[in-house]
């Protein structure tokens, strides 16, 4: 799962991957703060967990279309 964080100095979304599937985990796995370097700008942010947020990814939608489509003229 990807996890983002907007830059406190030039308001880019910064993205890290993690195994975690919850806030619980992830803090578990990482710790309570996670500092991250924004690639835009190079400054060191620290964030809490409750910083962070995940996005809903179409991926798996994608491809459960793309199998669909391509699968229903094939039977």
């Amino acid at each position: 799962m990807y996890v983002y964080a907007t830059c406190k100095s030039c308001k880019n979304e910064i993205r890290i991957f993690t195994n975690a599937n919850t806030r619980v985990e992830f803090a578990m796995l990482d710790g309570e703060h996670k500092i991250l370097t924004c690639k835009q700008c190079g400054t060191k942010t620290k964030f809490s967990v409750d910083e962070l947020y995940a996005k809903k990814s179409k991926r798996a939608q994608i491809i459960a279309g793309l199998v669909f489509f391509i699968g229903t003229p094939l039977m």
